[in-house]
Parts: C-alpha cells; structure tokens; sequence
C-alpha cells in the first residue's frame, strides 16, 4: 500500500498543466510614463474652455445696463457716465471726530429715541454721496460737471432753466444725481433750486439735514399760499431747497393740477435753474406727468443693477406723452458693473487725483 501511494504521488506531480507559452515577454526599449506636458497642456485647454462657458452663460443670462453702447443703440444720447462713487474718492478729513454716543442702544427703552439716533446715522450716510462737495477735485466731481455742461448745451433754441430728474426703478441713484448736479450749478454762481417731488418717499431733505415741512404738498394742497415759505436755505451758497412735505393721499392728482402748473411758471420767473427730483418712471405716474413742464428731462440708469426691460417701460411710458428725453446718464460705473466705460475714467482719476496739492 506504501508503494502505491508513493507512485500515486510522483504521478500526479508528474503531470504537466494545461498553461501553454504562446509568446515571451519583450523587455521593452522605451518605457511608457505619464506625459506631463500634454497633461498640463490639455488641463489648460479645457479649464479655458469650462471658464469661457461660464462667462458666456453668465453674460447671457444678465439682463442689466451695462454699456454705453447699449443705450446708444437705441437712439439715446448719454449725457454722462458717473463713477462708483467709493471711499477712495473721498478725502480723508483729519480734523473729522467719530461720533461717539454715550447710550446703550440695548438699555434704550424709548422706541421714538431708537428712531432718532437711526435718522441721524441715515443723515450722514446720506451727506457722504455729495461727491462734488466732499471732494471737488476727484473724477466723480468731474463727471457731473461733465454732465451740467451737456444738459446746459442740450438745447440751441432757448436756455435750460427747468430739469427733471427720474430712473426706470428704485435705488438707482437719481436723488443722488439731482444733489450733485445742483451743488455744479451752485458753484457756477446760478441761483439754484432742488424741489423735491418724491412724494412718496422723498430723501434730498435727509442729505442736507433740513426738516421735511413745510414742502410742496402742503403749497398744492391749498394749507399754503406762498412759495416763499417753503424755501429752504442749504449750507452751499446760492443752492436752495422746496422738500416734499408730507406724503399726501393723491400725489398724481396734485403734481398734475392747475396749481402744480402755476408753480413752475412762478419759479422760473424767479430762479436761475430748478432742479426736480421726481419718483420713478416704472413704479408711478408722477415723472411722466411733471415731464410736459420741463425744459429738460434727464434718465438716470445704474449700471449692472437696472434691468433692461425697466428701462425700455420707462422709455415706453414717456413716449407716450409725447416727451422727448434730453438724455441718459449711466451711473454707479465701475470695473465690475460694465464693459468700456471704467476704464478712460481710471485714468481721470489718477489725471485729477495728481493735481491734488498743485
């Protein structure tokens, strides 16, 4: 039995297996390794392509103003570009002290004196956006005289005395523009008027620190009589203010009557060039009703923030009565909102911000 199991193992291990070598390996001359150039190459070449794409979709996509050449497309003439207006225009005023308020906001029980301390901060906020009195040598400044000189030479037939100020929406800086524009006219020693007729939400008041009554609405409502009255001395020399009063039920109703047409007459006869800040042309009436009483009608578009279709409703609604628009402004202009404009302002600002200690 021995001697069989050992023949029984020398023949199984004498078997050959069913593996057959059909060819030998080649060791082989090049040796294959990761090519890191196309690697790199090809990396580069789709990661333009993803980032391109992205442009193109986002760019697509974005309905806003952005350019001047959109607008002129449309057969508008641009009175001027306005640039951001940023803290690096304004100068830095050494003998300036932060406010410092000795309340607690959380110990403050009084909701009317919260209120207070909010329109105050509000104010100063607000009074900072005069670019042309803060920093009168910086590009911004320079804008709106740019732009005070275009609405001057608007018109070959008789002289601008009577402007109104609007924008397709909310937020787009036209209270802002009426303010700066105003204080040009100041300074060129013209007797100028802002009259606030943002009945709704008026705010040129906040931005000079003048109190809110009495203003137009209580003159067109018939509680007063005289004009005089309602003027409003500024700090700038020969720069007044109308405010708006306080907000009444009808705002369209009163802007469009006999006596909103009677003080505009009288007005003329008396100042130099009136400025009117008026509501929004999308959101009410009101700028498209003031408009037959101008000699100068003036759209402030922010650049990268208003829509498209905004604007072509406002322009809808005022060639629907008939009012010709002297012209657009592009505001907010920065390198980040716009295509071809930020960049001939860059180089005024390094150009003027030179001149500074000459």
């Amino acid at each position: 039995m021995r001697t069989k199991l050992e023949e029984t193992r020398i023949s199984v291990a004498s078997e050959v297996g069913t593996i057959k070598i059909i060819d030998s390996a080649i060791i082989p001359t090049n040796p294959v390794s990761p090519n890191h150039k196309n690697n790199i190459l090809l990396g580069v070449i789709f990661g333009l392509g993803l980032g391109l794409g992205l442009i193109f979709l986002k760019e697509y996509w974005d309905n806003t103003v952005r350019s001047v050449d959109y607008i002129e497309k449309l057969g508008l003439t641009i009175l001027g570009v306005i640039p951001e207006v940023g803290q690096e225009y304004i100068r830095k005023k050494k003998d300036v002290v932060p406010e410092k308020h000795s309340v607690n906001p959380r110990k403050v029980m009084d909701d009317s004196f919260n209120s207070f301390i909010n329109l105050n901060r509000t104010s100063r906020i607000l009074q900072r956006r005069m670019i042309t009195r803060e920093d009168p040598k910086s590009p911004v400044s320079e804008a709106y005289r740019m732009l005070r000189t275009n609405i001057l030479y608007s018109s070959a037939d008789e002289a601008v005395k009577t402007i109104l100020i609007s924008s397709p929406g909310p937020g787009e800086g036209k209270s802002t523009t009426v303010t700066n524009l105003a204080i040009t006219f100041a300074n060129l020693g013209k007797k100028t008027l802002i009259v606030d007729l943002d009945l709704r939400k008026p705010v040129v008041h906040r931005m000079f620190a003048i109190n809110r009554d009495p203003g137009i609405s209580h003159y067109l409502s018939g509680h007063e009589n005289s004009i005089d009255s309602l003027i409003h001395k500024t700090e700038i020399e020969n720069l007044y203010m109308i405010t708006a009063g306080i907000s009444p039920p009808n705002p369209s109703e009163l802007l469009g009557s006999e006596r909103m047409i009677r003080f505009v007459k009288k007005l003329k006869e008396k100042w130099d060039v009136i400025l009117f800040d008026s509501p929004p042309i999308s959101a009410v009436t009101d700028a498209t009703t003031i408009s037959q009483l101008v000699d100068s009608k003036v759209l402030v578009v922010k650049a990268g923030f208003t829509l498209k279709e905004s604007f072509l409703r406002a322009l809808s609604a005022l060639n629907k009565v008939k009012t010709t628009l002297t012209g657009v402004v592009l505001n907010s202009v920065s390198k980040t909102n716009t295509y071809d404009s930020y960049y001939y302002y860059q180089q005024d600002y390094h150009y003027y911000g030179s001149s500074e200690n000459d």
